[in-house]
């Protein structure tokens, strides 16, 4: 992920967010629910540092685009995980309903890290930031989203965007 992504957040981070949502997929709970914990599973392992530059992104980019702006923009953001993250989530959700029996809980979660391994590739990666990108600039909101910190946050630069 940090080679994807984002190197805000650290390996161990990163680490800490699949191991949280390890059971989850076990569990087969809905891509949702699995999306609902795994924002707080990531809002837990942030730093002091990161959540005070979290706010002042958040206050920044008020002044920028106002804060229905960024709502918008999160919400916009929601949905493109939600078209791109949830569908692939969907076939991991299948293949351990299919397969759970003849698996152990450890053997599941390994076949999604493989899953996740095919599916987490450079190419998709940039049509997912593509996908963003093209729904922000709609919105009218791209340049100064991609001109904060999160634009540094984010790998953007690495993809040509």
């Amino acid at each position: 992920m940090t080679a994807y992504v984002s190197n805000w957040l650290t390996v161990s981070t990163y680490q800490k967010i699949f191991n949280a949502i390890d059971p989850w997929v076990y569990a087969e709970l809905n891509c949702s629910t699995i999306g609902t914990n795994a924002l707080g599973a990531l809002t837990t392992s942030l730093t002091t540092a990161q959540y005070n530059q979290v706010l002042a992104l958040g206050v920044s980019l008020s002044l920028q685009i106002t804060p229905l702006g960024v709502a918008n923009a999160l919400l916009i953001l929601k949905n493109i995980l939600w078209n791109n993250v949830c569908y692939f989530e969907f076939q991991i959700l299948t293949w351990t309903a299919n397969n759970k029996a003849n698996h152990t809980e450890e053997g599941v979660c390994a076949n999604a890290y493989r899953m996740t391994n095919e599916f987490l590739t450079y190419n998709r990666t940039k049509t997912i930031m593509l996908r963003a990108k093209a729904a922000y600039v709609a919105a009218g909101i791209w340049t100064p989203i991609r001109n904060s910190a999160i634009g540094s946050w984010i790998l953007f630069a690495q993809y040509g965007i």
